[in-house]
């Protein structure tokens, strides 16, 4: 069976685009928080520059959740582009270090990845056996419609018995 080991394959795809996507969605919710923090310090501080860092992280973490719900395509790469501008922003507000290039990296490499376990994920929608890759499930499938087949013969005596009276008075 061809199939099995195809199934194999793509059963191991999609559970490490599950994986991936529940980083991606905690990384979405820690960006979150970003954006309170930057809130804060526009309201407080009264600091328009934290206003772009804000919107960009609020926007690029509902696209990126959004992304992972809907699996389009173009939500996701507005997600690494908004991403990239908050890493941006960033940049030019804050001191350049080790800390804020990790912190603010992680979003648009994480964003570029779910590009591609969208893309992936897409093509594995159009695939056999989809969503759980399961072998017995396609031989029941199969099987099912092996049993709705009806041979001529069983065909030919389903017609005689409808066509019949069920009396033998004309013999």
């Amino acid at each position: 069976m061809d199939f099995e080991a195809e199934y194999s394959q793509n059963r191991t795809q999609m559970k490490r685009i599950k994986k991936e996507d529940k980083i991606y969605f905690i990384i979405c919710a820690a960006n979150l928080v970003v954006f309170l923090f930057s809130l804060f310090f526009l309201v407080v501080a009264g600091e328009k520059k934290y206003l772009l860092t804000s919107l960009a992280s609020l926007l690029a973490s509902a696209f990126g959740v959004w992304s992972l719900y809907k699996k389009h395509f173009s939500l996701a790469v507005a997600a690494v582009v908004l991403a990239m501008a908050e890493f941006v922003f960033v940049l030019i507000i804050s001191v350049v270090s080790i800390f804020t290039i990790l912190v603010f990296g992680v979003l648009p490499v994480f964003g570029v990845r779910n590009v591609m376990n969208v893309g992936t994920y897409n093509w594995l929608r159009q695939q056999d056996g989809f969503p759980y890759f399961e072998p017995k499930q396609r031989m029941n499938d199969l099987n099912r419609v092996q049993w709705g087949i009806k041979d001529p013969y069983t065909l030919k005596k389903e017609r005689y018995e409808q066509n019949s009276t069920g009396h033998m008075d004309n013999i």
